[in-house]
């Protein structure tokens, strides 16, 4: 258990470090990029070194950092919370359709929450 435990911060302080530093976040995802590559290509094309950086680049530049930059925006997170709130509130004739079902007064606790 305790060698677990010792991988476990050894890992996160590696985790720690991708996390502050562009570059070393920007070398990970080219790693892992690199990674499925290996997965996902014909042996012949991997070894291509031109194309495989080339394809490597491109997705990292274009796709993995910028979507990773605007997921963990704040903004981002605070505008999707506002918008996954309004689809959840209920309308006023939903509520009285919702009171005028309801049999059970937990259910009735739980309308009046929200």
């Amino acid at each position: 258990m305790q060698d677990e435990i010792r991988v476990f911060f050894e890992l996160e302080n590696q985790f720690k470090v991708i996390c502050t530093d562009k570059e070393a976040e920007e070398q990970y995802v080219r790693n892992l990029i690199d990674l499925v590559l290996y997965l996902l290509l014909p042996k012949s094309n991997f070894q291509c070194y031109p194309m495989r950086v080339l394809v490597r680049e491109m997705i990292t530049s274009c796709c993995v950092i910028p979507t990773m930059d605007t997921v963990t925006e704040p903004d981002y997170v605070n505008q999707c919370f506002v918008a996954w709130l309004k689809d959840d509130c209920l309308t006023p004739d939903s509520f009285l359709a919702a009171i005028q079902c309801c049999t059970n007064p937990m259910e009735l606790d739980s309308l009046e929450e929200r």
